[in-house]
């Protein structure tokens, strides 16, 4: 039997079949770039590590477009030559997703800017891609469904950089006023936009200079573990490694206070600048999809979060059912295992050993949701993408537990003590 054999077999599988599934991806392009980048994220430690490794290109080295599709682009955009507005524009990319790609270029007065440009025809086959998806989902995992409308929707707020620049702008802002983000001293690093050179498929916009902060984390572990005579491998299969904890902390200011924050923290979303200066600060880039949260909405998630981190069973189906989840049966146990899942942490604990996919089918089948709260979905994303960072480095996160403080904080402020202390009981 397969499921008995020796993990080199697995493992050649594993090579083969990653190998082929990128090369059909790259092939397809669209939405399936997204979904091989969900694969390299790890979204709920769903993934082996070689398919993670073999899908990671997917988050920022797709294939590039010929420089002169990029030139033809700015130009027309611009109705100039690109040479009367740049001093210099480095003709090889630093970077390539699903939507466009990213280039290095200096200004006329020598300001280092990065222009992001959007592909031609990119968002008929992201539209087309997506109706596909959806009605293979309608039959063969109607589970999945209801979230990729919400996803969907958010995922055409991108074919517009000029919003994404406001939309940039905001969370910047935003996050310059708690003091969260400004020089290098800050948390964390948010671009500015040149709001002059952007248009609906040129975003020109400041330089951050660092590497992916997954890439730098394993490079941390692995310190770490040679500093102990022990092997990656080693450490993680006895769990002796204890590192950091890898779940940014702003991401959570973002939806609890401002309610206005990024629904695609992806690995190739989040850098880590000043390494080598000793002065290490997280960059967030990339703010096509940004969700916004009604303050109701926003308060309502402060309490399913302490909830949550409480481990109130009661309270977490409460919130749930006051967002608006709806299921068949509308069991007790069901909505909170839901919940956990979808906003807090995924281990093999509360998956009862099995596979997420598999775990989120068997809840689905004992209780059919009728109708999930869209207005989270983006945050259940969020949540789920930032445990992938904890997973990549083999530190599974509680995401409740990180937010309780913060959650805690924005119910006091808002004059919401008396739900702060029915979620405290």
């Amino acid at each position: 039997m397969m499921r008995d054999s020796p993990d080199e077999v697995w493992d050649q599988l594993h090579e083969e079949t990653s190998k082929a599934g990128l090369e059909k991806i790259m092939e397809l392009q669209g939405f399936y770039v997204k979904s091989g980048q969900m694969c390299a994220a790890n979204i709920g430690n769903a993934f082996p590590p070689i398919w993670q490794e073999t899908m990671s290109p997917l988050q920022d080295e797709c294939p590039a477009r010929p420089f002169g599709v990029v030139k033809s682009i700015v130009e027309s955009e611009f109705g100039k030559d690109m040479n009367d507005i740049f001093a210099t524009f480095d003709e090889t990319p630093i970077g390539a997703a699903s939507i466009g790609q990213v280039h290095r270029a200096s200004l006329k007065d020598g300001t280092r800017v990065v222009v992001k440009v959007m592909y031609p025809g990119v968002e008929d086959v992201f539209r087309g891609d997506v109706r596909t998806i959806k009605m293979f989902c309608s039959l063969a995992q109607p589970v999945h469904v209801p979230p990729l409308i919400e996803i969907e929707k958010q995922f055409m707020t991108e074919f517009d950089y000029r919003r994404e620049s406001e939309q940039l702008d905001r969370v910047r802002r935003n996050m310059m006023a708690a003091n969260i983000s400004g020089d290098s001293s800050r948390l964390c690093a948010i671009p500015k936009p040149n709001f002059d050179l952007c248009t609906k498929r040129v975003l020109v916009m400041e330089e951050l200079k660092g590497n992916k902060l997954v890439v730098e984390l394993k490079k941390d572990m692995e310190r770490q573990t040679a500093r102990m005579n022990k092997t990656l491998g080693q450490c993680v299969k006895r769990k002796t490694y204890e590192g950091k904890s890898s779940l940014p902390i702003n991401h959570a200011k973002l939806i609890l206070v401002d309610g206005c924050f990024n629904g695609d923290p992806h690995p190739g979303n989040i850098l880590l600048l000043g390494v080598e200066e000793g002065q290490p600060q997280l960059g967030l880039i990339d703010y096509g999809q940004v969700k916004v949260l009604t303050r109701e909405e926003r308060l309502l998630f402060c309490k399913m979060v302490i909830a949550l981190a409480n481990d109130d069973r009661e309270q977490i189906c409460d919130a749930l059912k006051e967002a608006g989840y709806r299921s068949k049966r509308m069991d007790p146990e069901i909505l909170y295992k839901f919940a956990r899942v979808a906003y807090d942490e995924d281990n093999e604990e509360l998956t009862e050993g099995k596979h997420i996919q598999l775990y989120m089918e068997h809840l689905h089948d004992n209780d059919p949701v009728e109708h999930l709260p869209q207005q989270y979905i983006m945050a259940s994303r969020v949540s789920i993408l930032l445990r992938g960072l904890g997973h990549a480095v083999h530190q599974s996160r509680s995401v409740a537990k990180a937010w309780k403080p913060i959650a805690e904080k924005v119910l006091e402020e808002e004059g919401q003590r008396q739900s702060l202390h029915q979620t405290q009981r």
